[in-house]
């Protein structure tokens, strides 16, 4: 699709979703409200063989909409279907959460006993932390998969021990307990442990202990799936000749407890009702995936032990995202209504709106909400060369760079295309609306940048 028809078909899309957001008064206090129109807040973004995805929206328990867009990338007119399968990257985590508290009930692991004492390997120099801290991102570690020995051998696999030596050489960014850092390292360390404590591989235990008691026939790693697949391929990003990206390989063994799992929307309905009733687990264990982790100065972190939590239309919202290898999808609870979104996408970079975003979308949509209207506009390439550049220090950077005529943020591997507001105010709306604003000087440079999603803490950033 040419970059005239995508401007227009995403025009299109802000004047829809604009009657559906997440700011305002609730138009359905009575409860008699018109059923939302979902379909058309959706079907005018996906084209005849362009990425696409499926969705799901349920409340307590029963189906508001079900349904699927775009190709699946096996060919232009072979459409995705609602139960077709998604890479669901880091979603994943929530399943190893489970699995890691599910062996704290049973008493072969502790929340807060150092984790190399279950790991032999495990080298004793290195700052101690526990489970909690990397079931909530706590432990201060970075990203395995930045390091150039994981890129080397992603495409071929990596054993256990290779995979614990390259955590154990992840770089460490802050004290066990004094930061919120997401990390990939962090969830394939309690991989490691699972495997190490249970005596049977990560990817057996998930099998036998979460998905064949859920009765989860839809979901596994690329070997469990097989010969009954229904994955759609993954989108490589869009090129300046409107061609795509190859899609890189990295084989399941490398990111099998971070992020390796294959799912479709109906298992991750089943997978949010077993984790928010507590089926799999102890009910006091099972509330503390959704209850605020505390750092060391008292701060709450925006997780619990598993999901990610924050406000939203002033009530707790679960949520959890997911990207890798040309995919990325976003769940969405919101439990006071007992609301449910899910939406898989077969393509993971610089689509705008993203998951994050449509998920609130269609949970506004659900509750009767009206959004702000985001007007979106083309600025000069000389008023974005004055935001080019780095921002803050490395263990928090975002890279400012030009991709196609348009302003794109970069955080390691991550990329996003933000849309223009005003010269000083982006948005990025693959995870919900996230705000990018710049302060400048007299001259228009920017000095500081300020990133802002609603329910989370600010980010102030300096330019380097």
């Amino acid at each position: 699709m040419n970059r005239s028809a995508f401007t227009t078909r995403r025009r299109h899309l802000l004047a829809v979703a604009a009657g559906f957001g997440l700011l305002g008064d609730s138009l359905a206090s009575s409860g008699g409200s018109a059923e939302p129109d979902f379909d058309s807040m959706l079907k005018p973004q996906f084209g005849v063989g362009d990425a696409g995805c499926a969705v799901l929206v349920q409340r307590g328990g029963k189906t508001l909409w079900r349904a699927a867009y775009g190709s699946s990338g096996r060919s232009p007119e072979q459409a995705i279907a609602p139960e077709s399968q998604f890479r669901i990257g880091s979603i994943t985590k929530t399943f190893t959460a489970v699995l890691a508290l599910r062996l704290v009930d049973a008493g072969k692991l502790d929340l807060d006993t150092p984790v190399g004492d279950a790991l032999t390997d495990w080298p004793r120099e290195l700052p101690a932390f526990t489970l909690r801290q990397l079931l909530s991102h706590t432990a201060g570690l970075g990203q395995y998969t930045e390091l150039p020995e994981f890129k080397r051998q992603a495409a071929r696999g990596f054993s256990s021990a290779e995979l614990l030596a390259l955590c154990a050489k992840t770089p460490r960014i802050a004290a066990p307990g004094e930061r919120y850092i997401y990390s990939n390292t962090g969830y394939a360390l309690i991989g490691c442990l699972i495997e190490a404590v249970g005596g049977r591989p990560f990817e057996k235990a998930i099998h036998d202990e979460v998905l064949r008691p859920l009765g989860m026939a839809d979901t596994g790693f690329e070997d469990q799936i097989g010969s009954k697949s229904r994955l759609v391929l993954g989108h490589g990003r869009r090129m300046a000749d409107g061609t795509r990206a190859p899609v890189p390989a990295v084989h399941s063994s490398g990111i099998s407890a971070s992020g390796g799992l294959i799912s479709t929307v109906d298992d991750l309905a089943k997978w949010n009702a077993a984790t928010t009733t507590g089926q799999l687990l102890r009910p006091a264990t099972a509330a503390l995936m959704n209850t605020p982790v505390r750092l060391s100065d008292g701060r709450p972190a925006p997780t619990g032990l598993g999901w990610m939590l924050r406000e939203l239309q002033g009530q707790t919202a679960l949520e959890h995202s997911g990207s890798t290898q040309g995919f990325i999808g976003h769940l969405l609870y919101l439990p006071a209504g007992e609301l449910f979104v899910a939406v898989l996408m077969n393509e993971s970079s610089g689509r705008q709106p993203g998951p994050g975003y449509l998920c609130e979308q269609l949970a506004a949509a659900a509750l009767g909400k009206v959004a702000a209207d985001w007007a979106v506009i083309e600025l000069p390439q000389e008023a974005l060369q004055q935001l080019l550049g780095d921002y803050g220090e490395p263990e928090v950077r975002r890279h400012m760079e030009l991709y196609q005529g348009r302003l794109m943020v970069r955080r390691g591997p991550s990329r996003a295309l933000l849309e223009a507001l005003s010269p000083t105010h982006f948005i990025d709306r693959r995870r919900g609306v996230v705000h990018y604003k710049f302060q400048v000087d007299g001259k228009g440079d920017a000095k500081v940048l300020t990133i802002q999603r609603e329910g989370s803490p600010d980010l102030t950033l300096v330019r380097q």
